[in-house]
This record gives C-alpha cells, structure tokens and sequence, in this order.
C-alpha cells in the first residue's frame, strides 16, 4: 500500500514502480509487465528513509532469496538464467539452452538474446505415395491418405491405386493367351509366363485325333479313319469338319433275291421293284425267298375269291369258294368303319371329342382318325411340401415331400416340410446390440427396433445423467468444475473427471504493497520491484540502491534481427553473429540468403536425376529437376511395353490370341504358320514373327479363298538368312527322281506326310504352290552336315520353273557348285548350270570338249545315270579331280 499522500504507482523517490503506461490499470498488465514490476520491488529503495526509515530492499532481497531460493526471481522465460543477488536483486542472463517455440513443424529450436528463436523447418516426408505429406503447428508431421494412382513394384497388376494410406495392385494383368497348350502365370518382374504343356489340344484339323501338345504348340495326332465299308459312299475327310462320305451312284446289291436293278442312293442300297410271283392261281401260295427267288406252293386252306367284303374262302376242286362277310370294324371311336366291293373295308377319319384312355388329360378330340390327347389335367396343390403327379388311371396324387420350406412368419428360420405341412424352425435372434433400441421380433414384420429412453452412458466422466435419445447416447448435464482458486484452470477430463492445472495468470495477493502480482505453481506470489532496462539485450542492466539504474557490456547470445546469421552475440553493446551457410541439397536451386527470409533457393539450370527410371535426360526446369518420358517400345507386337518408376521399361507379353499382323501373341511371341494363321511362306513366317525356331509350320499360298489346302511344312529359320521352305528331297541311292521321270513335270505331292527335314524321299505340297525369288540346293554326304548353295532365281513354284521343261540358266560358276562336296569333281569345258541342264533338272554339266554335246559329269539333283543325286565325272576324260561317283541325298528349298 502506497503512504498517504504518494502517487499510486509511485515512491517517494517519484520512480514509476508500476511501469504500466499511463492510463492504463493493473488488469491491462501481462504477466512480464508484472514480473518487471515485482523486479523493480525488489531491488529498488521504495523511500522509507526519506520518512525516517532505512534502505530496505536489500534486507528483504537477501531474505527472499534465503528462504525461496531462485523461484522469487523465476520470470517464466525458458531462455534466461533466473538468479537471486542479495544487493542486486534479480537477474535474468540469457543463455542458449534448447527450448520451444511452440510451433511443431519446426526442429532445433533454440535461445538466443533471451528469446526462443524458431530452428529448421520439419521435413515431413514418409516416402509414400499414398499419403499427402504437411505439417500441422500443433500436431507435428500429419500425413492424410490420399486417393490416386500409384505402382505397387509389380508388372502383374495394372491401374494400381491408393487406398487408406497404401498403394493397392488395381486389375491383374491378363495372360491368359488363349493356348490351351501353355499354363499361364505372372512373375512380378518378368511379367506374363506361358510354360508348354503336354495336355491334350486340338490342332484345328478335324482329319486328326489324339493331337498333343508339344513344344508350347498344338501338334496333330493320327489320321482319323473314315472308312465305313459302304459301297454307296465315297469316304473323305475335310479338315474343316472331319469324315465326310459323299453319296455314289450305281447299281449294287441289297442281298435279297426278290429285287431286281438295285441302285445306291443317298449313301445305301436300294433294292429295285420285287419280282411279280404271281401265277394267276388263287389256290395257290405264291412267294419270293429272298434266296430262292419266287416260290409257288399248292393250297387247300384258306383263298381269295376277289370280293374284299369276304373271308374265309377255300380251295375246293371247282375253285375257291365260301366265304363270310368281312368285318370291318377296327375298334377306333375316331374312324367310321364300312365295306365296299370293289374297295374293301373303308375305316373313314371322323371328327368329335374322344377318350385317349388316360385320366391325366382333358378334352381328348379326333384328329385324322386318331385321338389326340388333350390339356394335361392341373395337378399341382400349391403345397411346397408336396410332390404333385398324375397317373394314367389313379389321376392326380400328392405325395408329402422333406424339404425346406418358409411357413410365411419372419420370426421363425429354418423352417422345413413334414407330413405334407410347413413347421416353423427355431426362433429369430433380434438383438442389435444398441441399449438404446428395444429389439423385438413380430410377425409378419421381422426384426423391429424400437428407440427408448433408457439410462446409459456416453463414456464421458465430465457429463451426468445421460439417456438415450433417437436410438443413441445423448450426453447429460456437463459437470462444472471450480476450485475456487485464480492461479488454476480448472478443466474436466473425459476419462478422469475434474483435475486443476496451475496457470501463470496475473493475481491479486490482498497486499496493497506489491504490484504486478502473479500465479507460481497454482500460488498466487507478490510482484517485482521496477526493474532497470534500456532495452540493449548487450548491456546487462542493475539497479544500485543509492546511485539508481547502471549499465555494463555483455557478451551474451543475441539477435541480431538478419536471418542471414547465426550464433549472434553481444560485442561492445551491439548484436552482429557469423553468416549463414545455405545448402537446400536441391541442384536445381542456387542457395542465397535474404537478411528477412533466410535461406532462399533461387532456380537454376542444369542436369539433375528425378530419381524416376522412366525418364531420362533430367534437368533443372524452375528449381524442379524434370525428365523427358524414356519409349519403351521393344518393336514386339506380343508385348504390352510400359514404364514403372521403380522399375523402368517392362514388357509383360500380351494376351494371349492378340494380333500380331497376320499371326497371333503367345507367351510374348508372334505365333504365325500355325493351323489357325497358316503363313504364304516360311519367309512370311520370319518376317512377321521374328527369331523363331527351325522346324514345321503350317502354309496356305493361296489364302484361305484358295482352292488348294494348308498343310505343313519345314522351314529353315537360320541358314542364310532363314524363312526357307522346303520343297523336295531326292534320295541319290534311288532313281526316282531320275532326269527322265515324269513326277518332275507334275505338281502331285508325293509322300507329303514326310515334310520333316530327313532322309525321306518326297515332293512336298510347297513344291507345286510356294512362289520363290532364290533356291537353295543342298547336297548331303553320309553322316556329314549337308552344304548349301543358293541361287538366285524366281518363279510362282518351282514345279511350274521345271515343269515348263526349259534350260533356265544360273551363274553360281563351277566352283560354287563343286562347293555342295568336299573333293567335287567336273570335267573343264561346257559348265551348263541352272535347271533342265542335259543331265540334271537342277545343277551343272562339264565336258572334256569345247562345247555340250557329249557330257560325261554332272553335279546335282534329278541327274540322268544310275543315281538321281550326287556327283559324277568320268576319270578317263579330263575330270579336274578325277573320277567320281557319289551318291548324296538332295534337298531343294525356296525363298
């Protein structure tokens, strides 16, 4: 309390200890405001001994700071050191220790000049791609899922998507490539996998059963019979639909001997008209064994005497006599039944309602002299536990039935049929679980859940008689909580009830002499004296009890205010710190510091990585480092080529059945000279489907509108370049293929089930249809690997190129052709070559004189002599490596 007569807020010495500015009141102060006053209180002579009384801040500083220790002189402040001095007072020394900001999303916050300066902003980063990284100043870090694509690292799904913070595979990838002769699967990295198979498949060829996988492909099995053994059809197959027997005409035979000029038609044996056993006697049996032919026996018995309206008659010695009148009635309700002489009996359709002889049916009516049964009789109860049935002369009978059933009541279930009655099951539990609804079952309607009012419990200590309200918890009355002290906050915690926190409020402790009070550990404590301050954080500011306010230079932390330094420190009374050194790890910034932002990162140009493999030639575009898309075309149609960031370039093969041009994707590759995409050529097939394999393959030449077939044949994929078909193989051990032999002029396959590339003699169906621009001749010796040699020569077929029976020459030379042997001999002169030479269809001829009209060597296939292929020059006329006679086996393939 200030003595009478002073100012409020002022001493007798006139020092303004409440530091407020004028105007203002107490309750306008902060807590620093009081805290500055409760210093000033302390440490300056409030003017007693002007009024008589001593200097007295010291005595009572001394004894404050013997009994509380340094909490009289705690000023809150994290970032200074609070000391208590017996002759100065309280003192507040800055210091650098970590403290907090109170903002979350900084780290490394620390004091400086007596305040908590903020430190590096949090890197909130998870690496996920499903979460949307911030920052929240209360919270910290926060990452919030988000909806969007995204690559779960696996080709085996596609459109992969985000979903509760995590990246989800979307569809799987589809490698079902329609080849029943693969088991498809997907590998993560490697994509679609197509494994070959041994099951059993269908070639396309209906003239084929038992086909096999083999090899990923579907290979034919044996030729399907088609005989049936009867003269009257041609037997056939069509690899379309499988046996065919074409009708044939001409007589035949039925084995019966009662029928002349038996004829097929439609595919059977059709007796011709009987033979007339007739001799005119009618007391005689007349007849025809099918063996013996007609046969007549004499009768005594029973004879016909002409009139249809008699029976009965008999062979006598005069004739045939006697006789009754014939009865015509054939029992049918539907035929009206009468004789005429010349006729006979008449039994004449009528019309009209009739009886089929059957209770199951209504409304039986005569329809062309028959009775058609009418409606069938409605026998079904409507009974669920009941079998309904009729019998032709019980009629309709319901037999009971033990099955599932529903006797209509929803509050019943598993209701089921006995003695011909639905019986209800067990009771419907209706429980839902909510204390707030009362749950009945009622029939007709089911489960029924009705809101109440009961007492319950929201599961909130801080709320008083809750009750239920519209089928939920509704919170009571909110507890009030109040301790009756200023210095705690009083709150209400859900789990625990009522609690009391400690505040650093302003207070008032009932002493008129102190001002500025305020809140310490839930106490309310006296104010501070005026305290001494210039406002230089580099001075350290004191208040003597007889000279007043002094000064002196510190070296204490400070701030300078520049963001651009940092350990700022007091030096001679001013703030100046060391600069900072920007580095925001970006390459595509260039760090630089502004003295109000801080760091700064300006964009820069340049090559960076994105650290995406999907692009490539990254550089700095606006302080981001951006890359161009990378094409991950592999130029295979049979792959669906994409790029994953985490993993670059993937193919996973196609569907299976895709188009690849004319051919179709299996496991990653083009299938093409198959059953169901036959190929023009082998050439075609390289082309279209890439690196493939030697071996069989389907060709049509002619398309599919063609009036030849497909059929297979051996393709040399690798040798000079690949996409040979192989045409004919001639076997020099034979003459078959001799010069002279007329299966060069013809087009007709000969052994065409051996296209295989092996020692079986044979011209293949491509021999006569496969259009070539080049001929590769090979020649085969033994066991050794055959040599080849091509010429460059075109045709629509090689049968049309030699069946025109012309010398069409090549210009290989001799030495290419004696190349196709190891030690090929030719005499000097002559060297015809090409195809219909005079001793080879296809080959070269030497002579020992200066022209070609008495040969005596020959290299090639289809050769004039004792072999059809090979080698031979005779010694004693100037052969160049003396006499030969080597029988080689021959292939000719065309490209």
């Amino acid at each position: 309390m200030a003595p009478p007569g002073d100012a409020a807020g002022a001493d007798a010495s006139g020092l303004d200890t409440d530091s407020d500015a004028p105007g203002t009141d107490a309750s306008a102060r902060t807590p620093a405001d009081s805290r500055a006053a409760a210093d000033a209180k302390l440490s300056v002579d409030d003017g007693d001994a002007a009024r008589g009384g001593g200097p007295d801040a010291a005595p009572t500083i001394l004894a404050a700071c013997v009994t509380q220790a340094t909490a009289v002189c705690d000023d809150a402040n994290p970032c200074t050191t609070d000391t208590c001095h017996a002759t100065l007072g309280c003192t507040h020394e800055a210091n650098l220790l970590p403290c907090s900001d109170g903002n979350a999303c900084s780290d490394g916050d620390s004091c400086q000049a007596g305040a908590c300066a903020t430190g590096k902003s949090k890197l909130c980063a998870d690496g996920n791609a499903c979460t949307a990284d911030g920052c929240d100043p209360k919270l910290s870090c926060v990452f919030t899922a988000m909806t969007a694509p995204c690559e779960d690292g696996s080709v085996c799904s596609l459109g992969d998507g985000c979903s509760g913070g995590v990246c989800l595979p979307g569809a799987p990838t589809a490698c079902d490539d329609g080849n029943p002769c693969t088991a498809d699967a997907c590998d993560p990295t490697a994509g679609c996998l197509h494994g070959a198979t041994s099951n059993a498949c269908s070639d396309g060829d209906a003239c084929t059963v038992g086909d096999q996988c083999s090899g990923g492909l579907c290979a034919a099995g044996t030729a399907l019979a088609c005989i049936d053994g009867n003269a009257c059809t041609t037997d056939g197959c069509l690899p379309a639909s499988g046996c065919v027997w074409g009708n044939s005409g001409g007589p035949c035979t039925d084995g019966n001997a009662c029928t002349l000029g038996d004829q097929c038609a439609q595919a059977a044996c059709v007796g011709g008209p009987g033979l007339d056993c007739d001799d005119g006697k009618a007391c005689t049996v007349d007849g025809c064994d099918g063996k013996l032919g007609c046969q007549h026996a004499a009768s005594s018995q029973a004879c016909d005497d002409g009139d249809p309206c008699t029976i009965g008659e008999a062979c006598l010695a005069n004739g045939c006599k006697g006789g009754k009148l014939v009865a015509c009635a054939d029992g049918n309700p539907c035929t009206a039944d009468s004789c005429k002489a010349d006729v006979g009996c008449q039994n004449l359709p009528l019309s009209g309602a009739c009886s089929d002889g059957s209770v199951c049916t209504t409304n039986d009516t005569c329809l062309d002299g028959a009775c058609v049964p009418g409606a069938p009789l409605a026998c079904d109860d409507g009974n669920l536990c009941t079998l309904d049935g009729c019998g032709a002369t019980a009629g309709c009978k319901a037999t009971f039935v033990a099955a599932a059933c529903s006797d209509g009541d929803p509050c019943s279930a598993d209701d089921v049929c006995s003695g011909g009655t639905c019986k209800a099951g067990v009771g419907v539990a209706c429980s839902d679980g909510n204390p707030c609804t009362t749950d009945a079952c009622k029939a007709g309607a089911g489960c029924t859940a009705a809101n109440n009012t009961a007492a319950c419990s929201d599961s909130n200590v801080c709320t008083a008689a809750d009750a239920c309200q519209g089928g939920a918890c509704a919170p009571g009355a909110a507890t009030v909580c109040n301790d009756g002290n200023a210095c705690t906050l009083d709150l209400c915690d859900a789990a625990k009830g009522c609690a009391s926190q400690a505040v650093a409020f302003a207070c008032d402790d009932g002493n008129v002499c102190t001002l500025g009070d305020s809140c310490s550990g839930g106490k309310c404590l006296a104010g501070k004296a005026t305290v001494c301050q210039d406002g230089n954080a580099c001075t350290d500011d004191a208040c003597d009890a007889k000279v007043g306010c002094i000064t002196a230079f510190n070296s204490v932390p400070c701030n300078d205010k520049n963001a651009c330094t940092s350990a700022d420190a007091c030096k001679t009374g001013s703030c100046a710190g060391a600069a900072v050194e920007c580095n925001d790890s970006n390459v595509c910034t260039t760090d630089v510091c502004d003295a109000a932002k801080g760091c700064v990162g300006v964009p820069a140009a340049g090559v960076c990585s994105d650290g995406n493999k999907c692009t490539h030639s990254d550089a700095c575009q606006d302080g981001v480092c951006v890359g161009a898309a990378i094409g991950c075309d592999d130029g295979n149609p049979c792959t669906a080529d994409a790029c994953k960031p985490l993993l670059g370039c993937v193919a996973p093969n196609a569907p299976g059945g895709a188009s690849c041009g004319p051919g179709a994707c299996n496991a990653g590759k083009c299938l093409f000279g198959t059953p169901t995409h036959p190929a023009e050529s082998c050439k075609q097939v390289l082309a279209v489907a890439g690196k493939v394999p030697s071996g069989l393959y389907w060709l049509d030449p002619d398309g599919a509108s063609g009036a030849n077939d497909k059929f297979q044949a051996w393709c040399d994929m690798t040798g000079d370049g690949g996409g040979w078909t192989l045409v004919l193989k001639v076997n020099g051990q034979n003459v078959t293929f001799g010069h002279a032999s007329p299966l060069w002029d013809t087009s007709a396959v000969l052994n065409g089930g051996a296209p295989d590339f092996d020692l079986n003699e044979a011209r293949l169906p491509g021999y006569g249809s496969v259009a070539f621009s080049e001929v590769r001749v090979g020649m085969k010796e033994g066991a050794a690997d055959p040599k080849f040699l091509v010429l460059s020569i075109g045709a629509t077929s090689l049968g049309y190129l030699i069946g025109q029976g012309k010398v069409v020459a090549t210009k290989a030379g001799r030495e290419a052709w004696k190349g196709l042997f190891g030690t090929g001999s030719l005499q000097t002169f002559c060297n015809q070559e090409g195809f219909n030479t005079l001793r080879c269809r296809i080959g070269i001829v030497g002579n020992n004189e200066n022209d070609c009209n008495t040969p005596d060597s020959w290299l090639g296939i289809g050769c004039a002599g004792g072999f059809a292929a090979g080698n031979f020059a005779d010694g004693n006329w100037g052969a160049d490596n003396g006499g030969k006679a080597t029988k080689a086996f021959g292939y000719v393939m065309v490209r």
